[in-house]
Formats: C-alpha cells, sequence, structure tokens
C-alpha cells in the first residue's frame, strides 16, 4: 500500500503547483488635486432700451398758417432763444393779401385813367401798414443744442400745433429702458452697466441715472435711465442692450473651469 499512495501524493502536489497564476497589480487611478480660492462671481440680465437726449424739444406751429423761412437746417447747432422757423398765420395772410390786392387794383385802375393818384397812396398805405401789423411768428427753441429733424418746407401750410423741428442736447444722452419687477429692487442710482450699441459700433460703459420708485401695473416693469458717456457716435433713436448685474458675491469658493 504504502508503494502506491506515495506517486499518488507526488502527483497530486504537482498537478496543484502548476494549476495556480500569478495575479495581475490592480491599478490605482491618477489623482488631480487643485487648490480651491474665494473669487467674484456675478448674475446679469440684458434689457433692450433707445438712446435718447435728456434736453428734448419739439419746435411746434403756433397757428394755422403757412411756412415762410426755415433758418436752421437738420445737423446745425442752435443755442436756446434762437429763431428756427417763420409761420404766417392763415388769418393774418388772408387780411395782407386782401391789403396787396387793394393796392395793386388802385394802381391798375390809375394806370388807366380811373383812379386818382390819392386812392392809390391810400391804398399802399393800408398795404405798408398790413405789412407792419400782420407779421409772421418766430418759432423758437427753448433749449441749446442741435436740429435733430426738420419736417417742414417753406411754403408748405401747417397746422396749429404741429410739429416742424426737433431740437436735442446731444451732451446729455441716456438710455431708457425697463426692468422687471423681480429685480427692480436690486438696482441702485450710480450702479455701473455695460451698453451695447451696434449703430454706433460698439460698447459703452453706462451709469444708472435713474430707477423709478414705481412699478408699472401693465407692464410689472420699473423705468431705467442709463447715463452714457458723450460721444460723436451717439444719436437719439439708436437701439440699445443694456448687461445689469442684479446678484454678486465676492467671497464664493469655487471650482476652475478644467478642473
Amino acid at each position: 500500500m504504502k508503494k502506491i499512495l506515495i506517486p499518488v501524493l507526488i502527483l497530486s502536489a504537482f498537478a496543484f503547483g502548476c494549476g495556480k497564476k500569478e495575479l495581475p497589480a490592480p491599478k490605482i487611478p491618477g489623482v488631480k488635486t487643485v487648490t480651491l480660492a474665494p473669487a467674484s462671481i456675478t448674475a446679469s440680465i440684458t434689457l433692450s432700451g433707445t438712446v435718447e437726449s435728456k434736453a428734448r424739444a419739439w419746435l411746434i406751429s403756433p397757428a394755422d398758417g403757412a411756412v415762410m423761412a426755415i433758418n436752421k437746417e437738420e445737423g446745425d447747432a442752435v443755442a436756446k432763444g434762437d429763431v428756427l422757423a417763420l409761420i404766417m398765420p392763415l388769418e393774418q395772410q388772408n387780411l395782407l393779401g386782401q391789403a396787396k390786392a387793394e393796392y395793386d387794383e388802385a394802381k391798375k385802375t390809375a394806370d388807366s385813367g380811373g383812379s386818382e393818384t390819392s386812392a392809390v397812396e391810400a391804398a399802399r398805405e393800408r398795404y405798408e401798414a398790413a405789412k407792419k401789423l400782420y407779421r409772421p411768428f418766430p418759432v423758437v427753441t427753448p433749449v441749446d443744442g442741435v436740429v435733430i429733424l426738420r419736417k417742414i418746407d417753406i411754403g408748405e401750410n401747417v397746422s396749429a400745433r404741429q410739429n416742424l423741428l426737433a431740437v436735442a442736447d446731444l451732451t446729455r444722452l441716456v438710455v431708457k429702458t425697463a426692468v422687471s419687477e423681480q429685480y427692480s429692487g436690486r438696482v441702485v442710482k450710480g450702479q455701473g452697466v455695460k451698453v451695447k450699441i451696434e449703430g454706433a459700433g460698439g460698447n459703452f460703459a453706462g451709469q444708472v441715472s435713474l430707477v423709478s420708485p414705481g412699478i408699472n401695473t401693465e407692464s410689472r416693469t420699473s423705468d431705467l435711465e442709463i447715463k452714457l458717456p458723450q460721444s460723436p457716435r451717439l444719436r437719439p433713436g439708436m437701439a440699445a442692450e443694456v448687461e445689469l448685474t442684479v446678484a454678486a458675491s465676492h467671497n464664493a469658493v469655487v471650482l476652475p473651469q478644467d478642473a
């Protein structure tokens, strides 16, 4: 029995030894470390608005009548009190025309031998008096600035209170816009904003100059005015986009973008 048992044990041990394999070492993934540091983060909204002048005026016709003269053209600088146009009221124009017609008729009659010189002289005096009495009304600008729009021509008939010319101070331009009531309490006077005006070819640094204390109940917005720097590229009526910061944190801990 011993002769048979020993070879079996040896073969079993050999077979066990040959079946054992080496296990591969586990792979440990690489670890990247980053340093967290405080940073400033902001939340902003974009509002649409229009460039307007703080000192702008429409010059209107003082009466029904005709345009007798235009003294300034678009682009001309004007000072407060300048006369930009003359309007002859329709009623006075008719009376003046009647006096002239009577004078012309008197001269015609005299030339044909049917009227005395005294009658012609009397008609002439009435006509001269009418010219002094019936004078055109001046259209005066109430502000300094530049003529930005002219809507009349000489000889044109106009109506009372019709818009004739527009004058604006181009040194006092603002963007008028409105902010949702959700953010209205986060906007303060003096706050800096970014203003994009494509018509002026670039971006401008603006400043909140007015925050309406009330809310429009229909639009649920509050009116804002953004003061603009002086620039020859800016014009009233241009479209503008205002980037307005409504929240900010200056000590927030953030991860780098490539972390």
